[in-house]
């Protein structure tokens, strides 16, 4: 019958290696023959892991490095008077969770700032994670932009029409009611 020892059910730092040294002389061969093998395995284990990690980031890097020129090729193109780029991806997804099909691939401003607050929503976080607690402190204008300068569109490629003005700047208005920016958005609209 073969000896097995759990490595956490023993009181050892096996980083001290007079410990170790104490648990082999005070130990028959087979419980430290058993030691070695749990520590081998446990060797095992965490080489396992390791290298895990270390594909994650390999994976990670080549999906940033894709994003990036991705990125790169929007500004360029943007630039360049291109009103038209295709979003970057992001972690590896070329899209939110969940997204129809319909609005996987925005690919102006105005498609963006067009999008149902559900959607411009979930292509804010998708980019912008970071502000998921304070996203409904943004105007559906400041998603739609920071979005735009996100994936690399130019600013001078943000048109909006007259309707989508007014109402973007309605909603920036730090402390009027929301009765009274609908109020503004009908008179002028």
């Amino acid at each position: 019958m073969t000896l097995t020892i759990n490595l956490q059910d023993l009181n050892i730092d096996f980083g001290d290696q007079d410990q170790v040294i104490q648990y082999m002389n005070t130990h028959s061969q087979e419980e430290v023959q058993a030691l070695e093998v749990a520590l081998c395995e446990d060797a095992i284990r965490m080489s396992s892991e390791i290298v895990q990690t270390i594909d994650k980031m390999i994976e990670d890097s080549k999906a940033s490095e894709v994003s990036f020129m991705q990125h790169l090729a929007n500004v360029y193109i943007s630039s360049m008077g291109g009103k038209a780029i295709s979003p970057p991806s992001k972690r590896g997804k070329k899209f939110p969770d969940g997204m129809p099909k319909k609005y996987r691939n925005p690919r102006t401003f105005q498609q963006y700032i067009s999008l149902p607050t559900k959607h411009l929503n979930a292509w804010f976080l998708f980019y912008k994670p970071e502000h998921e607690a304070d996203i409904d402190t943004f105007s559906s204008f400041q998603k739609a932009k920071a979005i735009w300068e996100f994936i690399g569109g130019h600013p001078d490629q943000i048109e909006v029409n007259e309707a989508q003005g007014v109402t973007a700047f309605a909603e920036a208005l730090p402390t009027t009611s929301t009765t009274a920016k609908r109020r503004i958005i009908e008179r002028v609209v």
